[in-house]
């Protein structure tokens, strides 16, 4: 009688005390988690909890979240954001093209995690049948072009001129 107590006592402590053990370990498990919000234009890095990884034998950890954009001359930074938990964030400008997001995490730094993403979050016109008049403007001091404007009229009148010998051929 008294061994069939302890056996119903282990049937029921049994799987309470694995599924403690379960969630403790998601909470070890966790990783970090960037994410890119493009209606609201701005990327996320999730820090994990614990902020450190148990490997690393480190007490506090820095976080870093990093976005450029990788693919234009200098990759220019977007924006950098530095903690410690919760929810980082780093918004960005109206953009067509790559972005880049990288968390890194230290002391030493090291890159934990990184992700490009395509946006078009700029601004486009809406006709694409843009006309010549459409692109040149008259000169800032409103009289004669200075030499980058008058560059820029002469190389549309040739590209409108390779576009109007094609049609006609």
């Amino acid at each position: 009688m008294r061994s069939r107590r302890w056996y119903l006592l282990g049937l029921a402590v049994v799987p309470l005390s694995l599924g403690l053990l379960t969630q403790g370990a998601d909470a070890v498990i966790q990783h970090a988690e960037i994410h890119f919000d493009d209606p609201g234009r701005v990327v996320t890095l999730t820090i994990p909890t614990p902020p450190c990884r148990p490997d690393r034998n480190s007490v506090a950890c820095t976080w870093e979240l990093l976005v450029n954009e990788p693919f234009v001359p200098g990759q220019p930074v977007v924006g950098a954001v530095f903690g410690t938990s919760g929810v980082l964030h780093v918004s960005y400008p109206p953009f067509c093209g790559v972005i880049q997001a990288d968390a890194f995490v230290g002391p030493p730094p090291r890159r934990e995690v990184g992700y490009q993403h395509q946006i078009n979050t700029c601004t486009c016109p809406s006709n694409p049948q843009i006309g010549l008049t459409s692109l040149v403007t008259r000169s800032p001091s409103g009289g004669t072009p200075g030499p980058d404007e008058l560059a820029l009229f002469l190389g549309l009148v040739v590209v409108a001129g390779a576009l109007g010998r094609r049609r006609m051929t």
